[in-house]
């Protein structure tokens, strides 16, 4: 059972009411008065009221009405015509007004400057990092950044008492473009300006969704979102996930029933056990003669012949890995085992052949320094994503794959520059043709997936028993 992770986050330990306030006033600040604030910190700390409404070409009674707003927050006093900008204060507001930025992102870089604001000891505290840490915000990057797997594993443990925190998470995180008004959710929370932004405080320290701006029909609009490059990234799922097949009817298939492999297979043993099966060989290998096949397995011949030759080959290959038949005189001698493969149902036949450690990918020219057990079990965790998504054709899947597998690193966070960004691994051709082995052979073989093409491309769907099998 998942131990539930107890939120650290206190805000008495630093001047959040202030935070607050100043939070609720600049949701408030007109298109006019976001750039009056913004001339004020560009300026010297002391400027007349004349110089500042001549720089903006604005009324001198909108830039006194304007600069009496702002005093309240005590970034600057005006005496008459004398304004005079706090120093401190300035360096906190230079911080804030980023957020009316047109390019604005509430990013890693972001976060780091936010948590400047709280003092230095808390911040162990909070995060349950070691007290002499030397970097810490590197240590916060590593325990709960550094790829999507920790940070998912963080939120599912992320639990606050207060359901309205955990509703406005879901809300966010569920909708459409992962992105929701403030003004709807304090509207469907019936919560106050103060008690929305003191929770959401908790929400960006506890590194969850965090306040941007856009200007929305001309005027400052507040919105609510998962911090930008989390929020990249699920936009890479969400534009990435496969699109199921129309007509999905018109797939070629040549295992289009579950476990048809290995019922295959397990057929023409029955046979075999009374009139030896005839072998021969083809393209360098040893084949079932295709015309004992069609006589004993007749659905096959609706399908080319070249393919039904590749898939005999493929099922005296799997009948040799499990010591189930002998070659003499190019006919196939039953072993003793024989009996005990066709006394059990195709599901064990399947996980039988789906567990030993012989079997490898022979039917696609794969590197074997890829086929390995490590890169086989990253395509099969990949697979959960589309477990019910009908058919798709393999290139889209690929498409959206995050797997470390071979060269190509697995998804992880990097920075380049200051920015930083979740790195989407690309696959060579050598490596995707892996990804085709194991969908369209290894999985295939044993029941899990069902492989064709539709309008000569090449598709997949996941069976019943792979949705029970990877879905694990």
């Amino acid at each position: 059972m998942a131990t539930l992770r107890k939120n650290k986050i206190t805000l008495l330990d630093y001047n959040y009411r202030r935070d607050i306030e100043n939070r609720i006033l600049m949701s408030q600040l007109t298109v006019h008065e976001v750039d009056l604030l913004k001339e004020v910190l560009d300026s010297s700390l002391q400027f007349t009221v004349d110089d500042l409404a001549s720089a903006l070409q604005i009324p001198l009674n909108e830039v006194i009405a304007a600069l009496d707003k702002l005093s309240t927050t005590k970034l600057l006093s005006r005496q008459g015509s004398k304004v005079a900008v706090d120093k401190e204060m300035r360096k906190y507001y230079e911080f804030q007004a980023r957020k009316f930025e047109e390019d604005f992102e509430p990013n890693i870089e972001y976060i780091q400057a936010s948590l400047s604001k709280v003092p230095l000891h808390v911040l162990p505290t909070w995060y349950q990092l070691p007290k002499h840490t030397d970097h810490i915000f590197s240590a916060i990057l590593d325990k709960y950044f550094q790829t999507p797997k920790i940070y998912e594993k963080y939120l599912q443990d992320l639990q606050f008492d207060d359901p309205v925190l955990n509703g406005i998470v879901k809300d966010v995180f569920s909708s459409p473009d992962f992105s929701v008004r403030s003004h709807d959710l304090r509207e469907k929370y019936k919560l106050s300006h103060e008690q929305f932004e003191e929770m959401m405080l908790h929400l960006e320290y506890n590194f969850v969704c965090f306040i941007s701006y856009r200007q929305v029909e001309g005027m400052w609009k507040e919105f609510v979102t998962p911090f930008f490059e989390w929020r990249e990234y699920l936009k890479f799922l969400r534009d990435t996930q496969p699109a199921a097949i129309k007509n999905s009817h018109e797939v070629e298939s040549l295992c289009d029933r579950e476990f048809a492999f290995v019922n295959d297979l397990s057929e023409l043993l029955r046979f075999g056990q009374r009139i030896p099966i005839p072998v021969h060989e083809w393209k360098g290998k040893l084949t079932i003669s295709i015309d004992y096949a069609f006589t004993h397995l007749p659905h096959l011949k609706k399908y080319d012949p070249e393919l039904v030759q590749s898939y005999l080959t493929r099922i005296l290959s799997k009948m040799m890995l499990l010591q189930l038949v002998e070659v003499k005189n190019y006919k196939l001698i039953p072993t003793s085992d024989i009996e005990g493969w066709l006394s059990k149902g195709p599901q064990d036949q399947a996980l039988i052949l789906f567990r030993n450690p012989l079997n490898r990918l022979t039917l696609f020219d794969v590197d074997q320094d890829l086929n390995t057990e490590r890169n086989l079990r990253e395509v099969e965790r990949s697979l959960k994503r589309v477990l019910h998504s009908g058919w798709i054709y393999l290139e889209d899947f690929i498409k959206g794959m995050t797997a470390g597998i071979g060269s190509s690193e697995g998804i992880v966070l990097k920075q380049r520059g200051k920015r930083w960004k979740y790195h989407i691994p690309t696959y060579t051709e050598v490596e995707k043709t892996l990804v085709e082995g194991v969908i369209c052979e290894r999985l295939l073989e044993v029941g899990m997936t069902a492989a064709g093409t539709h309008q000569g491309r090449r598709c997949f769907c996941i069976t019943p028993f792979g949705k029970m099998a990877l879905g694990e």
